[in-house]
């Protein structure tokens, strides 16, 4: 096959091959899977976001 004699290189064409299929198809199924957000996290973001303002108009940021 191809020209190769040693068997551990088929395998591990094989493998190769078995794997990339393996990440396309995990990655077409879980495409723009979100995680839930909890009301918590979402008013510790908020919190964030607003402490991160008044740091940059403190400092003369945009």
């Amino acid at each position: 096959m191809f020209g190769i004699k040693d068997p551990t290189i088929i395998v591990m064409f094989f493998f190769l091959f078995f794997a990339a299929v393996f990440c396309l198809v995990y990655g077409a199924l879980n495409w723009n899977k979100g995680g839930e957000i909890s009301p918590q996290e979402l008013e510790e973001e908020s919190k964030w976001d607003k402490e991160e303002d008044d740091i940059d108009s403190e400092v003369g940021g945009l």
